[in-house]
């Protein structure tokens, strides 16, 4: 798998504005690159890591993977917890059988392959981006080549990710200032008085609102 298809993808998550459509591009490069079908995001749900949350996940599995582990609990893991203190993808080849993992999420999901590859701001974890089997489709470990290229693609995810989680909470707080700004008093006109200059950044917030 070539460094040039790499930039390619990289270039694609450029114009996508939201988390589902991230994994969308995800789980495709995924299946031409590697056969899996099967794609999650998930994040830290709050600063105390107690939890990870599901953002999104892509496939067959999508409806049953949303209703049973929404939330998945931290403290307690040991799969969980090694994997948010790692830099490194964790291969999982049989679920069933490692002993990191939970046996009742395992038997509720019907897990089979586990690839997690933590998603990284400044070195830091912050979340997860998983790929895997189920069920039929049994078991099957990446080979290098494979778990390299995805370690390139989860590193150029984690700055789509954290840019559209950046966009998202600006937007939010755009909207919170909204009814703030158009409750207030309109400021006496002085139509010979120059505007102060404002900076760019200023001002693109001014249009938004």
């Amino acid at each position: 798998i070539s460094l040039e298809r790499l930039l390619a993808f990289a270039r694609a998550l450029q114009p996508i504005t939201s988390m589902g459509e991230l994994l969308d591009l995800a789980l495709e490069e995924v299946r031409e690159t590697t056969g899996y079908g099967h794609a999650w995001l998930m994040v830290k749900d709050d600063e105390q890591d107690a939890t990870l949350r599901l953002l999104e996940v892509s496939g067959a599995r999508r409806a049953d993977i949303w209703e049973r582990a929404p939330v998945i609990p931290i403290k307690g893991d040991p799969f969980i917890e090694q994997l948010l203190q790692s830099r490194a993808p964790m291969v999982i080849v049989d679920a069933r059988q490692d002993p990191r993992t939970n046996k009742a999420i395992v038997e509720r999901l019907q897990n089979r392959t586990l690839i997690n590859i933590p998603l990284l701001l400044l070195d830091v974890p912050f979340g997860v981006f998983g790929i895997g089997t189920f069920g039929e489709e049994g078991c099957r470990a990446p080979t290098t080549d494979q778990l390299n290229y995805l370690s390139g693609m989860v590193s150029q995810l984690s700055v789509a990710a954290s840019r559209i989680r950046w966009q998202e909470g600006f937007r939010v707080q755009i909207l919170i200032r909204l009814p703030l700004r158009h409750s207030r008093p309109a400021p006496p006109c002085s139509w010979g008085r120059r505007r102060r200059s404002e900076s760019p950044l200023r001002v693109a917030v001014r249009r938004l609102i």
